[in-house]
């Protein structure tokens, strides 16, 4: 159910070295049993989650549409349907089988949408609107921006963009720390439509050696602003960072217990219990 010419373009394009790379490659969205087989994966997930969890993610973003485009079927259905095989028509294309496919799949199954926002255009974006149910929560991930403006039009929205932690080193910890759940000019009466946040840390760059490292050491510092609200901290040589920096080191320490590998930010990171080693 992947396109033919898929293949072709993968191993041609040069796009990735790895030409079997999963995220290259899309389903065919107008080969029927693709459309079949996604729809009861789908109902089989709600299925699974069962009546007491609501939502349902159908993923969404980064179709690489020149993987479309090597197919001489998508080609022709995209001409005919829109026009054209510009991006704009593959994108109403993906917006079809998102809607009809998808979408339909969860709302059928009782259960609220959560996408990837698609375009970094937010609400209105022509290729999309009227495509989702009005319930549809957006995960940001591209652009603080449309996060404020997917609320503002009365949007739910999940926010990702400051907490990508898998190409943070280990100094990450304070940009995460201090990134705001609530994205600026939301307006004061819309914020109840920021149902939070996401830490997100990716394959590509994530692996045996360095997963708990980002994941533990970067990932934790966000799990605080999830729940409270906190001033800024800063290093330790300040006066908001001597705690902050005590309590970080602690929590490595006790990753340590437990047996993680992962760098301290001092050599004395296990010292600060009771000032003595742990």
């Amino acid at each position: 159910m992947v396109p033919d010419g898929c293949w072709h373009w993968m191993a041609d394009s040069q796009f990735k070295i790895d030409v079997d790379s999963d995220d290259c490659m899309a389903l065919d969205p107008t080969n029927n049993n693709a459309r079949t087989m996604v729809a009861n994966l789908l109902n089989e997930v709600a299925e699974v989650v069962g009546e007491n969890n609501t939502y349902v993610h159908i993923g969404g973003d980064e179709v690489k549409f020149d993987c479309w485009r090597a197919s001489a079927t998508i080609n022709d259905t995209v001409n005919e349907r829109y026009g054209n095989t510009s991006d704009a028509s593959f994108s109403r294309l993906q917006a079809e089988w998102t809607a009809n496919v998808t979408a339909d799949a969860v709302v059928k199954a009782n259960k609220k949408v959560v996408l990837w926002q698609p375009t970094t255009k937010g609400p209105g974006d022509p290729a999309w609107d009227g495509v989702l149910p009005d319930d549809a929560v957006y995960m940001v991930w591209l652009n603080e921006a449309s996060a404020a403006a997917y609320a503002n039009a009365g949007s739910d929205v999940i926010v990702t963009t400051p907490y990508y932690i898998a190409g943070m080193g280990t100094s990450g910890w304070l940009d995460v720390y201090n990134a705001d759940v609530l994205p600026a000019n939301v307006n004061p009466d819309m914020t109840q439509h920021i149902l939070g946040a996401e830490i997100c840390s990716w394959g590509e760059s994530l692996g045996a050696g360095n997963f708990a490292q980002r994941s533990f050491q970067i990932g934790m510092a966000g799990a605080e602003s999830f729940w409270r609200n906190h001033e800024k901290g800063s290093g330790p040589g300040s006066p908001h960072g001597v705690g902050l920096s005590d309590r970080y080191n602690r929590f490595l320490c006790h990753l340590t217990r437990y047996g993680i590998k992962i760098p301290p930010i001092m050599p004395s990171y296990c010292n600060v219990v009771n000032g003595s080693p742990a």
